[in-house]
């Protein structure tokens, strides 16, 4: 048979000075269907009632949830479009209005925002750079979904990628995101193009992923908003590879934010991000919540002791007062370590002074000679002393020498304060390596106690 090849649609047909257009619609009366508010509660009530629709407002390729159908014509009232309008500026009247969570006793109800909560909701639209430190049960990752679900509903053309350790938890993390967007009004959600088990794409060009942490979990998105949940837990042998491929595409976009949430899991890349935050080496804004700070049903003695008979004392002290110390190779347990930090804090007004150091790097190929690290002393301008006639103090802090911690000699001049009466020490010099054994450490003291003569 021989194709037709000269019946083609005519698109456009040209009259004098106006095109007449190809109409595709069928326009009859009662045949344009335009949804709103009240067309969507006739469809529940006549789902409900065991009726069969004419059209479904719900994306009936996704199941156990109700969310909107893509590209739905929606017809908004004037109390929706202000509800819509003070929903997007205002994330506290978002989440206390429109976000649903399950309780075990009561099942699924509103939330009401508590007081951090409410902080860390405007700190994540006034910071890009935002690192969390929360004891676990604290609501850190509900605060969290609060931020995305906002930021999907009220963005176009976005993506957002959250990260986590373990396909269970990312998993998991996506499931509480799409139960929190499914119970938001019907006016309110987005159309939803896909609603899978890896990714949300909806029809205001917003798009979520998840993945688990790796050297290319981010290659081929572009990242507007990274929220990586349980930071110190992620594998040693990934995470600097990881956090290496994370950071250029943070920082090449100007808008983008991040968020880094965890639980302490010992003195890792997490806790050198949250110390150097603290410190403002870095560009992360740090925000705490201490366990004391969540309201809890029971006092706070009862709930420690009941932790404590579940997890042990260092589940407690790691998980719920999130000490960093929980695990570390010391002569003291983590109980005391605590109590000697503590102890440090209460008299920081004793502790040596702090000076700018102009540092010089021993390098030399002389054995004796301090090798593996660094030196610094600080000008005499600044602290005068003479290390044969002084008297002085040094501390220890020892690492493996397996190039993560430092270990760090304190030279700390030993004077008296004729104004407060007390003895003072005053550091002068610090040498801080991270490839050296303890024992080339043991030597390396004895060598700076040689070569500067010092009076001991």
């Amino acid at each position: 048979m021989k194709a037709d090849t000269e019946q083609k649609p005519i698109i456009v047909e040209k009259i004098g000075n106006y095109s007449k257009v190809f109409d595709p619609r069928i326009i009859e009366e009662g045949n344009q269907r335009i949804w709103s508010s009240e067309s969507v509660y006739l469809a529940e009530k006549g789902i409900a009632e065991g009726y069969k629709l004419v059209e479904n407002p719900y994306n009936s390729f996704v199941k156990g949830y109700n969310v909107r159908k893509g590209n739905l014509p929606f017809k908004y009232t004037e109390d929706e479009l202000n509800v819509i309008r003070k929903a997007s500026q205002d994330k506290t009247f978002f989440g206390d209005n429109f976000v649903h969570l399950k309780f075990e006793d009561i099942g699924w109800c509103k939330i009401k925002l508590r007081d951090y909560q409410v902080n860390l909701l405007n700190r994540y639209s006034k910071y890009r750079w935002n690192i969390l430190l929360f004891p676990r049960q604290s609501g850190k990752t509900t605060t969290t979904i609060i931020e995305i679900c906002h930021f999907l509903c009220f963005n176009i053309d976005k993506d957002v990628v959250v990260i986590a350790q373990s396909d269970k938890v990312v998993t998991e993390i996506l499931n509480k995101i799409k139960e929190c967007f499914s119970r938001i009004p019907f006016f309110m959600q987005p159309g939803v193009i896909s609603f899978t088990k890896d990714k949300i794409v909806l029809d205001n060009g917003c798009r979520l992923s998840i993945g688990v942490a790796s050297e290319s979990v981010v290659q081929g998105f572009s990242l507007d908003l990274v929220y990586i949940d349980e930071f110190a837990y992620i594998r040693s042998s990934l995470i600097t590879k990881f956090w290496n491929n994370i950071v250029p595409s943070i920082s090449n976009n100007p808008k983008s934010r991040i968020i880094i949430t965890s639980t302490p899991n010992g003195r890792n890349l997490f806790y050198k991000l949250w110390t150097d935050a603290i410190m403002g080496a870095n560009k992360f804004k740090p925000f705490r919540i201490y366990v004391e700070d969540v309201p809890r049903k029971q006092s706070l003695e009862d709930f420690k002791a009941e932790m404590i008979s579940l997890f042990g004392i260092e589940g407690w002290l790691q998980g719920f007062e999130c000490s960093f110390d929980v695990g570390l190779k010391s002569i003291f347990d983590t109980k005391m370590q605590g109590v000697l930090r503590n102890i440090q804090k209460e008299n920081e007004e004793f502790w040596p002074q702090r000076t700018v150091v102009s540092g010089t790097k021993m390098d030399s190929e002389d054995d004796s000679a301090i090798l593996g690290g660094r030196l610094d002393w600080v000008s005499k301008d600044k602290i005068h002393y003479n290390t044969a006639l002084d008297y002085f103090a040094f501390s220890l802090d020892i690492s493996e020498g397996l190039g993560q911690d430092f270990s760090v000699i304190k030279i700390n001049k030993i004077d008296w304060d004729i104004v407060r009466k007390k003895v003072v020490f005053k550091t002068v010099g610090v040498f801080h390596g991270n490839k050296r054994s303890v024992e080339e450490l043991a030597r390396e003291l004895l060598d700076i106690i040689k070569n500067y003569k010092f009076n001991l």
